[in-house]
């Protein structure tokens, strides 16, 4: 097995499950590691290390949901696969809204998991790319004056320039010019380029 291959984390409460996961996986490539609660996984100082994890739905101490919740607060990037059981389909929607790949019903084909996996994978790679987007964006934002973060934040709401210095109490030339070096400094090559870059910053638009 590569040491570049994708690491799954696999946290359940019953070992046979974590044991029975992690061959599968491991058996089409992927690196795996166990654990059998949240608290332990959390406490390992490992969970930023894994590109999916598998989370069992119903666990004593800390639910799924609630190691989900942490997990993304602490690691956006990071990808969620759950396993649930009978009766926790409230459950696996709140999951999936929350961000969750999938929710599998056990028993679930070993295919069916796999696949979920490969897409929590490509979901992975997507968010470690924005991420790093979101990352550069904020430091060409911090290269931006004051007054040019006020510019750039009415510019992005679609506001004319003459506006733009109503509010400001400057003038529409000096508007331009502002304008001008937040495109310059932002490495933006258009107005809907400049919306995209302040949609990912949560810059209001």
């Amino acid at each position: 097995m590569s040491n570049d291959a994708p690491m799954i984390h696999i946290v359940d409460d019953d070992p046979s499950v974590g044991l029975s996961i992690s061959r599968l996986l491991e058996s089409v490539g992927y690196q795996t590691n166990t654990f059998s609660s949240g608290k332990a996984y959390l406490a390992s100082g490992d969970c930023g290390k894994a590109s999916c994890v598998v989370l069992d739905m119903r666990m004593p101490q800390m639910s799924g949901l609630q190691l989900q919740k942490e997990l993304l607060h602490r690691y956006p990037e990071i990808t969620v696969v759950f396993l649930t059981g009978y009766g926790t389909i409230p459950m696996a929607v709140n999951a999936i809204r929350a961000g969750a790949v999938d929710c599998l019903e056990k028993p679930f084909p070993e295919h069916q998991l796999i696949e979920s996996i490969n897409r929590a994978i490509a979901q992975y790679e997507f968010n470690c790319d924005k991420l790093r987007e979101k990352i550069k964006l904020q430091n060409r934002l911090q290269s931006l004056t004051p007054r040019e973060r006020e510019v750039f934040a009415l510019v992005v709401q679609g506001k004319p320039n003459k506006l733009i210095g109503a509010e400001l109490f400057i003038s529409e030339k000096t508007v331009k010019i502002h304008r001008a070096r937040v495109i310059e400094k932002m490495c933006a090559d258009s107005l809907p380029a400049l919306v995209r870059m302040a949609d990912l910053l949560s810059i209001s638009t």
